[in-house]
């Protein structure tokens, strides 16, 4: 059912075939180009070892990320399964965690680690006959990934801007579309100025990475100088090859350059990366969002020529610097709601091209509201997935009715509601019906029943909904889950869905009647931002010598974050009379003077012990917030 045709098609410039290793020749060469370090580059260097505390890899994170792996991963070169990862027994997994601990001690990742396998991938709607049409997605040691899963855990708190959302926890492709909408297309349309937004295409950005400048970034952050020293040695002369089918290999090539795709760090290095061009934009007022390496740049009213030139020369100074390429000739620009005096906009001399309808993660926008384009894109789509469907579908000798609805779910359904809040709202009534006519169709494949059944009777039977239900109730989610995230991501739903569309009607209607859930109190405000990363410090046992324990004291006490309020809690817990006791101290505003809060119960756990010394510290807080209002 796959629409992507596999890489046995490939062939080379002037139509000439060759043999599956010649071809993975050609790939190997290919992707070599672009990984290799810039001319200009600085050689990256191994800092040196650190002097301050070791902070070890503890049975809970490996436990942790072994529960996170999928079983339904390929294995890489060193052919272990996830699988088997999974169901190691206790002595094995010690010995995993000390050989962990010890690569990142040392800095030094085994050789095995850093070789990779890359399964050429075409990309949607290329040409199958050319090299560049295929995006290189590299299999790695299993084990590797598992520590970079640990490790990702480490890092991953550092990617704070609020403008990407590629490879991202609670982020996705349609908090981009709900961003760029909100912008160009909103409800109250009619209050819009005119916008222009510019969609820059980098050229192989992941492969552009430079170690170097990554390393600095890096040291920039303040990361943990052991984490440093070994994301710089797992990316540091990568052996790769490509395997075409199942048993033909290219030659073996080393990369100095760029982040793989395919691993479990890569992504997160690469946001790392580009948060740097996140912060000039900002620092220049320039309006963007990423979405991993889609780059799209906004300016509104008169001066958004200016804006955007401004913002274009932003990039090219950065990009020049960074070594990293924008393919000018696949960078567009739309001018929404503009019929005349569109302006020029340039990036290094060259005018770049207009595009009235630009695509966006697999969303067709218009230069005018609506999207119709997008509607008859996904029509002219899903005709061709029924259109192999019902060659399978045979009443009497073709697949059960149970397997073509769930193909129907799987590869119709669900492309037709994609990014479905992004257009929910816009999209006109014909729209709408064009989408249920597609789902009906689906539906009537599925039951066996005649081309003459009716729309609404086809979903019935074959129990589904109609398109337009399904996105109005996704598109209320994303609208409840965007709200209570607050921020750019709630200001961008409130001006997709005000209280005067259908979404926002739906809202008033169910808190109405069911009402809502305040919060106890106000919250402070903040004039600084806490950061809190999601591991904890070196574990202290009662066996350890006192002055171990001060140290790994003194070191918390170090990282305390500045807050209004520090809430401080212990409890114990005594099976001999099954009762509880807790105590909380209270720091207000980092002052040395402190509330005791002491409480006891009955209970047969410790937990419930902590949870009452929670409790009545949370209490005494907002008690005195309250009383401090009053």
């Amino acid at each position: 059912m796959s629409a992507r045709p596999t890489p046995t098609n490939l062939v080379v410039e002037g139509g000439r075939e060759v043999p599956f290793t010649s071809q993975a020749n050609h790939l190997v060469s290919f992707f070599k180009t672009k990984a290799t370090r810039h001319p200009r580059a600085e050689v990256p260097r191994l800092p040196p070892r650190p002097t301050s505390m070791f902070r070890a890899i503890t049975r809970q994170e490996l436990a942790s990320a072994l529960r996170r792996i999928s079983y339904a991963t390929a294995c890489g070169p060193d052919d272990v399964y996830n699988e088997a990862l999974a169901h190691l027994p206790k002595i094995a997994r010690v010995a995993l965690l000390r050989t962990f601990n010890r690569s990142l001690s040392r800095g030094m990742v085994p050789r095995e680690w850093r070789r990779g396998t890359i399964v050429p991938l075409l990309k949607p709607g290329k040409p199958a006959g050319r090299v560049e049409s295929y995006r290189p997605v590299t299999l790695t040691s299993t084990v590797a990934k598992l520590m970079e899963r640990i490790l990702h855990g480490r890092l991953r708190h550092l990617v704070q801007s609020d403008s990407q959302a590629g490879f991202r926890a609670d982020r996705s492709s349609t908090d981009a579309l709900m961003w760029l909408r909100a912008h160009v297309q909103p409800t109250n349309a009619s209050e819009t100025p005119l916008t222009s937004a510019v969609f820059v295409d980098f050229s192989r950005a992941f492969d552009s990475v430079d170690h170097h400048l990554l390393l600095q970034r890096l040291q920039k952050l303040d990361v943990d100088p052991y984490l440093v020293r070994w994301a710089l040695a797992f990316l540091t002369n990568r052996q790769v090859r490509v395997r075409m089918g199942n048993r033909h290999y290219s030659r073996v090539k080393k990369f100095t350059c760029g982040v793989p795709q395919g691993t479990v760090l890569g992504p997160l290095l690469f946001n790392l990366f580009m948060e740097d061009l996140s912060a000039e934009f900002n620092r220049s007022g320039a309006q963007h969002y990423f979405y991993a390496d889609d780059l799209t740049i906004v300016a509104r009213a008169r001066d958004r020529e200016l804006v955007l030139n401004q913002a274009l020369d932003v990039l090219s100074h950065w990009s020049h610097t960074n070594f990293m390429d924008v393919n000018v000739a696949k960078t567009k620009v739309c001018n929404f709601r503009s019929r005349c005096d569109a302006p020029v906009i340039r990036y290094r001399g060259t005018e770049l091209a207009n595009d009235d309808t630009p695509k966006l993660l697999g969303v067709i926008f218009n230069k005018h509201r609506g999207f119709g384009y997008h509607t008859q894109s996904m029509k002219t789509k899903s005709q061709k997935t029924l259109l192999k469907l019902s060659a399978v579908s045979n009443t009497l000798l073709g697949a059960s009715r149970e397997a073509i609805r769930c193909f129907h779910l799987a590869l119709v359904s669900s492309s037709m509601q994609y990014a479905c809040p992004a257009w929910f709202g816009i999209a006109s009534d014909t729209d709408l019906a064009t989408m249920d006519s597609v789902q009906a169709r689906g539906a009537r494949l599925a039951c066996g029943l005649p081309a003459t059944t009716n729309t609404y009777d086809s979903l019935l039977e074959a129990n589904l909904p109609p398109v337009s239900e399904k996105a109005k109730l996704l598109a209320y989610k994303s609208f409840l889950v965007s709200s209570l995230h607050g921020g750019s991501r709630a200001a961008n739903v409130s001006s997709c869905f005000p209280p005067s569309s259908e979404i926002g009607k739906l809202h008033t209607e169910i808190t109405e009647a069911y009402g809502s859930v305040e919060p106890l109190t106000d919250a402070p405000e903040l004039n600084h931002r806490i950061l809190i990363c999601p591991w904890t410090l070196q574990a202290v046992t009662k066996e350890m010598a006192d002055a171990v324990k001060k140290r790994a004291s003194d070191e918390a006490v170090a990282h305390r974050h500045p807050a209004d309020y520090e809430l401080w809690t212990d409890g114990s817990y005594v099976a001999e009379t099954s009762s509880v006791a807790g105590a909380a101290l209270i720091f207000a505003k980092g002052k040395e003077s402190c509330k005791t809060v002491s409480v006891c119960g009955k209970g047969r756990s410790s937990f419930r012990s902590e949870c009452l010394a929670l409790h009545a510290g949370l209490a005494r807080v907002i008690a005195d917030r309250t009383l401090s209002r009053g």
